[in-house]
């Protein structure tokens, strides 16, 4: 969801000088990447105890969620078309950059050790996704981890409905805003069913509802410039990989 949405849906909520606030974010402030709560502070003339909780009152989990919606929306770190200045290739590496850095700043260790540990896996996603779920479908049934993925909607509900609290649901989606997906989040959570959610960063619905979450960097999809998903399948590598090193690693302590 954009950070206008989040404050359009949210604006009841602002205090009068949170609005303001939020207004001269977006007017009068140069956006740098390296932006921080007391950057935003010092600009406004206000406390980082009122950006902090205009923060949380947009709706965002943290500042960093809510710097990279900013960030987006500025559209100096995530250009929405190619242009003169920078070719295809630069713009697919800074993309890749930008996820790299943001899965060293995630704790994977624990969302290996759910997987691993997991009675059994489903993983869900639709569209885009559909071939990278069937390729980490395969790559945890060969860790024998019992792993399966549906690419038809209403048979991943139906059977995410009989999965319990030692069960673990990994969701692929780049918005975290599918509807379907969404139902079937909703639907396991009442169970006890550990989600893990890997799509772009910023808030989402299905990233709020989620136990776990792993964030990758946002890419504009505009007209025939269709996104592949290279981030999100550059986050199932690396958690494909680090499942089967701790798998490795264990076969070797039991020698």
């Amino acid at each position: 969801m954009s950070l206008l949405k989040m404050y359009q849906e949210n604006e009841e909520y602002l205090t009068k000088t949170e609005k303001l606030c939020f207004e001269n974010l977006l007017k009068n402030i140069d956006i740098k990447t390296d932006i921080t709560i007391q950057k935003i502070a010092d600009e406004t003339s206000v406390s980082t105890t009122t950006i902090f909780r205009m923060i949380k009152n947009l709706g965002y989990e943290s500042f960093r969620d809510f710097r990279y919606d900013l960030l987006y929306l500025k559209r100096e770190k995530f250009p929405n078309r190619y242009d003169d200045k920078k070719d295809a290739l630069s713009t697919i590496s800074e993309s890749l950059a930008e996820t790299e850095k943001l899965l060293r700043e995630s704790n994977i260790d624990p969302i290996v050790d759910k997987i691993i540990n997991a009675k059994r896996v489903m993983v869900c996603g639709s569209g885009m996704n559909n071939y990278i779920g069937g390729i980490l479908e395969v790559k945890l049934n060969l860790c024998n981890i019992d792993t399966k993925y549906r690419e038809d909607s209403w048979l991943m509900y139906l059977e995410s409905s009989n999965l319990t609290k030692d069960d673990v649901v990994i969701i692929l989606s780049k918005t975290g805003e599918t509807k379907s997906l969404i139902d079937i989040v909703k639907n396991i959570k009442l169970n006890g069913v550990s989600v893990i959610y890997i799509g772009e960063v910023g808030y989402s619905t299905i990233g709020d509802l989620a136990d776990y979450k792993l964030s990758v960097a946002k890419v504009e999809e505009e007209g025939i410039d269709m996104d592949s998903r290279l981030q999100e399948h550059f986050a199932v590598n690396l958690l494909t990989k680090k499942i089967t090193d701790k798998i490795q690693a264990g076969k070797q302590e039991s020698v």
